[in-house]
């Protein structure tokens, strides 16, 4: 993302490879944010060039995010370094962008909120564009309301995104009511329980509270295709990735992280067939949604299916692949990137090693207004702990406090 003054590596230890853009260049998230009197403190870090979710990054400028809950792992990605800003409280909000997981997972693992909206509900411009098809810019917030003010700013057409030019206005009304007595949420069980067992508990936990004190109302159901959509999701983020990066992977092959490289190595080696019928397995995948959304208003899940490796002095070296970690990692949230449709992710529990654990709120196309209901009605769950590395910088300093 372009901010004027800032250099944009997009995770890669290159001083050339930075862009430093003027006011003019500032995409429409950025502009709105400053217009409305927001004041930027930086630019974050982030999983080399957004393709990856651990957040293990060796760059010689930045290493890698730590996780503010515990430093022994990482904050994940790709958005690792606005999402642990906000959890140690740094800044109320922080921008990103979610291609396939790339927000909601760092919101789930440093224990905050994070939205992907509808594709093209909030515009694209001023990214660098990697995967424009699945990319959908977004942000991190500390709560549910923040992250509803946000939305409702920062959503609506921009002339220089012709994609989202018609769109209704963002609509937020109802979205505090607690009590889910009118809510159908669907959950299917053989994919909610594909994760490691500790964070399948807690988030079966957290849809009792939805049903048990919120008054919602559980539908099972069974989401159909769902390993077909992981594959089309993967051979069209990996296959945009590998066309818009190509100038990057010839130029600066060598400055490429392991992960990286062959991510984009996955990628280049897709045919233009493979890439055309995964784009039907999209449109198979949404009518599949809209005809479960006639159904239910909301399908929750977990955000991540698994915890981020404890970091070892060869992860922070080298970097780190795992690609079977990486499908579990996104198993839950590359539906939504493929489909297009809103989701939240918000803080539920807490692992034994003290990892934030996330639930998934997914709604039909638009009604972000659903999974903010559901999401801050849940926000009464879990009590949240203070980070072990955490900054209040609301503080009145030591040297200010009247004797």
């Amino acid at each position: 993302m372009y901010l004027a003054g800032y250099p944009c590596r997009s995770g890669m230890p290159l001083q050339e490879f930075s862009v430093v853009k003027s006011l003019q260049d500032e995409g429409w998230m950025v502009s709105k944010l400053r217009e409305g009197g927001a004041i930027f403190i930086g630019m974050a870090n982030m999983h080399q060039l957004g393709i990856g979710t651990t957040g293990i990054n060796p760059s010689v400028y930045h290493g890698t995010c730590r996780n503010p809950y515990n430093v022994n792992h990482s904050a994940s990605g790709s958005s690792s370094g606005p999402a642990a800003a906000v959890a140690a409280g740094l800044c109320p909000i922080a921008l990103g962008a979610d291609g396939g997981g790339s927000i909601r997972i760092p919101a789930g693992t440093n224990g905050i909120v994070g939205l992907k909206a509808t594709f093209s509900r909030i515009s694209g411009t001023g990214f660098r564009k990697v995967c424009s098809t699945v990319a959908h810019p977004g942000f991190v917030c500390s709560t549910v309301r923040d992250s509803a003010i946000a939305y409702g700013f920062l959503a609506g057409p921009d002339c220089q995104d012709p994609i989202g030019l018609v769109q209704p206005l963002p609509n937020l009304l109802n979205f505090e009511i607690k009590d889910l007595y009118d809510i159908k949420i669907g959950v299917d069980w053989t994919y909610f329980n594909h994760c490691n067992p500790e964070i399948a508990t807690h988030c079966k936990q957290a849809v009792d509270y939805l049903v048990n004190r919120c008054n919602a109302k559980l539908v099972e159901i069974s989401i159909p295709e769902l390993y077909e959509a992981v594959r089309a999701h993967c051979i069209s983020i990996l296959t945009e990735m590998a066309t818009n990066c190509k100038e990057i992977y010839n130029k600066y092959h060598d400055k490429l992280n392991t992960d990286s490289e062959i991510n984009l190595q996955i990628g280049g080696s897709f045919t233009a067939i493979e890439y055309f019928e995964a784009q039907k397995q999209r449109t198979r995948c949404m009518n599949i949604l809209q005809r479960l959304f006639s159904s239910v208003d909301c399908i929750v899940n977990p955000t991540f299916g698994d915890f981020m490796p404890k970091l070892n002095e060869d992860m922070l070296k080298h970097g780190y692949t795992n690609l079977v970690h990486l499908s579990n990692v996104t198993r839950f949230a590359s539906l939504g990137n493929l489909t297009g449709h809103p989701s939240v992710s918000i803080p539920i529990g807490y692992s034994i090693n003290h990892l934030p654990i996330g639930l998934m709120v997914h709604a039909s196309w638009g009604r972000e207004d659903l999974v903010y209901r559901v999401s801050h009605a849940l926000e009464g769950y879990c009590k949240i702990r203070t980070p072990e590395v955490y900054y209040d910088v609301l503080a009145v300093p030591p040297s200010h406090h009247t004797k």
